[in-house]
């Protein structure tokens, strides 16, 4: 679907001269409310049970954020803001693909099963869900802006409790549970309340590059807020010790550094601050430089990345048309696996560490085909980030668009290319992360196209001290 998010209704008058102050809850809606707690509680997903909740919220938020949504797109009264739904090959696409998943979960009856049916929801719907109406549900500039103070909010706690885990004080850690050695996995790295390192790090990236946003855009306490977050959140994403993240983040910085005009020119002294901090904490905390290499050095999740991606090439071989069906490469990889002459067999109940694999083994070739498409026209486009004027120069910018800057790009490519490194090495099968990169993979894209003065179409009069205003806040 085509989205235009830009305000195009008549700004109403006042006195000549007079600046209108926004009042505080100007431009913000019932829905981005509902998407935030949404977002926020999906941190928690999973672990509902130790905070004493009687059910998982986050979904139900989601949900009720895209009715909310269609509510206010299908009121009557609603003033005409000149946004438009309009279908485009990739909603077609995912639409697609989530009726081929769907139809896969019911052949091999995983559909009733409660992990079959919400991995179906949490990788596969909600995802592509929101890459059509987040851009929507934060349409306005105050609505981006709350998007930017949540992420940036996110990634102190995420960063401050990551500090915590690995250094100290443990007693600092909340919830209580990540501190229990016997939920979850990856006790003894930065896992926060995911219970694992990976999400948790992930989550860490996007919001360590909103906030470097954030820094530049937004007011008050807001900037050094934003600054806490670009440190803590890049400190956490070395404390997870998952070198997924290690790399992730690091070609993420590489990408946008040297995509984003205004941030190449200080790329130097950015690069030289990071390294300068790693160094840093790696010499006043003995301990951690250990942790780092030792992890550096792990061989045995290789050998059960090795094993579990031949035996998923295995399954495509023997079903390569409708795979093994959704969410059964567990169940089924017992009969695919092999041992080799130089990998040792070691655990074997787990998914493939390629999403791409896993794919193919679970949903066939068609199957993966269609998820492959719905990444490459959706967050994979997103890196190219375009601008609303017409097209000059060669023939890629004509077909592509005139490469444009911007935040909102910024923040979904480098998510994008922190997410596709861990989807080839990891199941990735997180709620939080695989939202949060469609999400913002389609606010981004949702910026492309031109704005229009709805007021000078209908010939409304337009305050001009009220339009200077506005840019000026905006800005």
């Amino acid at each position: 679907m085509s989205l235009t998010l830009t305000d195009r209704r008549a700004a109403p008058q006042s006195e000549p001269g007079t600046a209108r102050r926004p009042r505080p809850l100007e431009g913000h809606s019932l829905s981005a409310y509902l998407c935030l707690a949404g977002l926020v509680t999906t941190v928690f997903a999973g672990q509902t049970q130790y905070l004493g909740w009687p059910f998982a919220p986050n979904r139900f938020l989601l949900l009720a954020s895209v009715l909310v949504v269609f509510h206010e797109r299908t009121r009557r009264d609603r003033p005409d803001d000149g946004l438009r739904f309009r279908v485009e090959p990739v909603a077609v696409v995912m639409a697609a693909t989530a009726l081929w998943v769907t139809c896969s979960a019911i052949a091999v009856g995983t559909l009733h099963d409660p992990y079959g049916f919400y991995a179906l929801v949490d990788r596969i719907v909600f995802p592509f869900l929101f890459v059509i109406v987040g851009p929507f549900v934060f349409r306005t500039p105050q609505q981006r802006d709350l998007l930017l103070k949540c992420l940036v909010l996110l990634g102190i706690y995420l960063g401050a409790t990551a500090f915590f885990e690995v250094i100290g004080p443990r007693s600092l850690v909340r919830p209580a549970f990540i501190n229990r050695p016997e939920l979850g996995i990856h006790y003894g790295r930065a896992r926060g309340p995911f219970l694992s390192a990976e999400p948790d790090g992930l989550t860490m990236l996007t919001c360590a590059f909103a906030a470097w946003y954030a820094a530049g855009r937004l007011r008050w306490w807001w900037r050094p807020a934003a600054l806490a977050c670009v440190g803590l959140a890049s400190l956490g994403c070395l404390l997870t010790l998952t070198r997924s993240i290690w790399v992730g983040f690091v070609l993420a910085f590489v990408v946008v550094a040297f995509r984003e005009p205004r941030i190449r020119k200080w790329f130097p002294a950015v690069a030289l601050v990071l390294v300068l901090g790693l160094l840093g904490a790696l010499a006043h905390f003995p301990g951690l430089s250990t942790m780092v290499d030792d992890r550096a050095n792990t061989q045995g999740s290789l050998y059960d990345r090795a094993s579990t991606d031949a035996a998923a090439l295995r399954m495509v071989q023997a079903h390569p048309l409708f795979g093994v069906g959704w969410v059964k490469f567990v169940d089924e990889n017992q009969d695919y696996v092999r041992q080799a002459d130089d990998i040792p067999i070691g655990y074997t109940k787990i998914e493939a560490h390629n999403v791409v694999l896993g794919r193919a083994a679970e949903l066939g070739l068609p199957g993966c085909a269609l998820w492959l498409l719905c990444v490459l026209l959706g967050p994979v486009r997103a890196l190219r980030r375009t601008s609303a004027n017409p097209p000059r120069g060669g023939p890629v910018n004509r077909v592509l668009g005139e490469p444009e800057t911007g935040g909102w790009w910024m923040i979904a490519a480098a998510t994008t290319v922190g997410w596709a490194v861990t989807v080839m090495l990891s199941p990735v099968p997180y709620p939080l992360p695989n939202l949060l990169v469609f999400m913002l993979a389609g606010i981004a894209l949702s910026d492309r196209h031109p704005p229009v003065d709805h007021a000078q179409t209908q010939n409304f009069p337009v305050d001009h001290a009220q339009t200077q205003d506005r840019i000026h806040h905006e800005r």
